[in-house]
């Protein structure tokens, strides 16, 4: 998913989180609300999306890991985005009860990149910069954004932790083994 998330920003496209969790009707709101026009997840949700009309794309599907595995493809590396673009829509419950979209542009997702970097790793971040970025948000919570452009736009490692994880000592022992200087997770994880 997170190379699909770059790949919508590199188009000049914004991407929508949707959870797959999420019941029908907050999924219908948002498809709707956003005019999406194409859904990217995983085949075991597809069928969740059948009754609308937009185009899916599954990412476990065998036609298209051929197509990414393929070396004669050519890769434009001029990116279609500008900082004033719009990076990702994020839906809030909102106050109404209906779910509010909050539209969130490139700079300022690198404004949030640059603030967490400069107030956690001070003036001299280059030396302090950690070596891997931990990835423990759901894709539908602004912390995911976060743990990527952290590692990307730093050029640091990013480790993706299932969602089924669990904070125990085994999960400290790796924390301490990868000497991990830096976690943002949320309080109820």
């Amino acid at each position: 998913m997170i190379v699909s998330i770059l790949a919508v920003w590199k188009s000049g496209a914004a991407f929508v989180p949707v959870d797959p969790s999420y019941p029908d009707e907050r999924i219908q709101f948002i498809l709707q609300d956003t005019k999406a026009k194409i859904v990217i997840s995983n085949k075991k949700y597809m069928t969740r999306f059948d009754r609308y009309d937009i185009m899916t794309i599954a990412l476990d599907c065998s036609l298209l890991n051929q197509f990414m595995n393929n070396n004669q493809m050519a890769f434009n590396s001029d990116p279609n985005t500008t900082k004033n673009n719009l990076a990702y829509v994020i839906y809030t419950s909102g106050t109404t009860g209906q779910p509010k979209g909050v539209m969130i542009e490139h700079a300022t997702v690198v404004a949030l990149r640059n603030d967490v970097i400069h107030r956690f790793f001070g003036a001299d971040y280059i030396q302090n910069l950690p070596k891997a970025i931990l990835f423990l948000a759901n894709y539908g919570f602004d912390l995911s954004v976060e743990q990527i452009v952290l590692s990307i736009l730093g050029s640091n490692m990013l480790i993706i932790i299932s969602n089924t994880f669990t904070v125990d000592e085994t999960f400290y022992a790796y924390l301490n083994a990868e000497r991990m200087t830096y976690i943002s997770m949320t309080p109820s994880q």
